[in-house]
């Protein structure tokens, strides 16, 4: 067990209790998954563990502590340097996400973009043409990728919004959820609001949105790592390339990370499951 399986159970304990923690079973899985996996499903263990006015007291705490700083340092280069409350800063590194890919593809896609600007460049244009009112409009049809959407999570019953949460497995209070409903659009896990189905068979190759929002609220994430939605990419199980033919459906789609996914496919390496769920890559 390494220390940052100590420290995030540590901090599952600070937000439940010893007694909790021992008898969930998360002690004995932490040296059997790497430590940022874990640390995922330390998180989504400990919000289902939690009161809805706990869950509002911090967020309410972690709003009030918002801040940002912007100054200049010796050589004359803008600094800026802050801290946001969950839901605002998602929001805020989704847009810049948006934006980032759209400069990418712009700049020529793989193989030539970082040519022309590097990664950090294109995300620091990104922030200067959201604030400048440059950037693409993220509403209607301009919506970028649902990877880089702002997506929340909740359970549906009785007409109420219940077990909100961000695919991080961060909690959110009621008020929260209910005043991004506002202007957010909504969608059903089996289906979306078209009626697109989750399982696409052989018909195309990429997973279709109904399916990315459904890996999101399944995968949270890559499955190999805790790398952020926007850095993943959905990856066949059973290729879809024949002699795989494997088809573009819900339960033959993982999400991958861009680092994972190359590996998975240009060197060799197996994704294969761990028996309860979960996943694990296997070297060549």
């Amino acid at each position: 067990m390494s220390v940052e399986h100590i420290d995030t159970l540590g901090r599952a304990v600070e937000e439940t209790s010893a007694e909790a923690v021992e008898a969930s079973g998360l002690v004995s899985s932490a040296g059997r998954v790497p430590a940022d996996l874990h640390a995922r499903k330390v998180r989504e263990w400990s919000r289902q563990q939690r009161r809805d006015d706990d869950i509002a007291a911090q967020h309410r705490r972690r709003r009030a502590a918002r801040r940002l700083a912007i100054f200049e340092n010796d050589d004359g280069m803008t600094v800026v340097h802050g801290e946001l409350d969950p839901v605002a800063g998602k929001q805020l590194a989704q847009a810049i996400a948006d934006e980032t890919d759209r400069l990418f593809r712009l700049d020529g896609g793989r193989g030539q973009a970082d040519k022309v600007r590097t990664s950090e460049q294109r995300r620091a244009d990104a922030l200067c043409a959201l604030v400048g009112g440059d950037g693409r409009s993220t509403t209607g049809s301009d919506r970028g990728p649902v990877r880089n959407q702002m997506i929340v999570l909740f359970t549906a019953s009785d007409g109420q919004a219940t077990d909100g949460h961000l695919p991080d497995g961060s909690p959110l209070p009621a008020d929260v959820m209910a005043r991004l409903a506002c202007g957010s659009d909504l969608f059903a896990l089996a289906l979306s609001a078209g009626g697109d189905p989750l399982w696409a068979g052989r018909r195309t190759r990429l997973a279709t949105d109904a399916q990315w929002r459904a890996l999101i609220a399944r995968d949270g994430g890559c499955v190999a790592c805790d790398a952020d939605l926007s850095r993943c990419e959905a990856h066949h199980v059973v290729a879809w390339q024949p002699p795989g033919a494997g088809p573009t459906d819900i339960d033959n789609l993982v999400l991958l990370c861009r680092h994972h996914h190359h590996l998975v496919h240009d060197d060799g390496w197996k994704l294969i499951g761990d028996g309860t769920g979960g996943w694990l890559l296997q070297p060549p």
